[in-house]
């Protein structure tokens, strides 16, 4: 099974901060079962797979037994030219494409939507917040934009809720 799924970077240059639309990709195996990240830096990799599996044991999920790889491909040219680039806001991308390679997530597909944030000690989530710019380059690709409840995202056409995403999954556990 593939599936994928649009996330940012935020990058950082001396004079201002700016996004940049990624796209995270993975797939499922019949390897030994395992989680597997690819194409970040390999300790923020490790953190990041440590961050999913304690929060699927926090929320009492058990995706099936299978290898799942998860992939992002980031060019190495803006920190050629001295621009500091921010992973953390890929980490709920990946996990929501890990729980929907698990068969979690009730979602047919992924390859339209768009979610960006970070995942916090203690299992807490912080989705990144709207800015104009960020808005309208979404509506211009006709995305769907998986965002918190409290963010302000009435206006937008396309727009799933990341809190209900999250209890149909626990529903899903129990």
């Amino acid at each position: 099974m593939y599936q994928g799924l649009y996330s940012c970077l935020v990058k950082h240059s001396r004079s201002e901060s700016s996004y940049q639309f990624t796209y995270l990709f993975g797939h499922t195996s019949q390897g030994v079962p395992g989680l597997e990240i690819q194409g970040m830096p390999l300790s923020e990799g490790r953190i990041l797979k440590e961050k999913i599996i304690f929060l699927n044991k926090k929320l009492g999920v058990r995706p099936t037994l299978k290898r799942y790889i998860l992939c992002v491909d980031l060019s190495r040219e803006n920190e050629q030219r001295g621009i500091k680039i921010e992973h953390s806001f890929l980490e709920i991308g990946f996990l929501l494409l890990f729980w929907k390679l698990a068969n979690l997530l009730p979602i047919y597909q992924l390859d339209h939507c768009f979610c960006a944030g970070k995942i916090l000690p203690m299992g807490l989530f912080q989705l990144l917040s709207p800015s104009l710019t960020l808005q309208e380059e979404i509506k211009k690709n006709k995305l769907v934009w998986i965002a918190g409840k409290n963010q302000g995202l009435k206006e937008m056409k396309y727009f799933l809720c990341f809190e209900d995403l999250l209890f149909s999954i626990k529903q899903n556990e129990t």
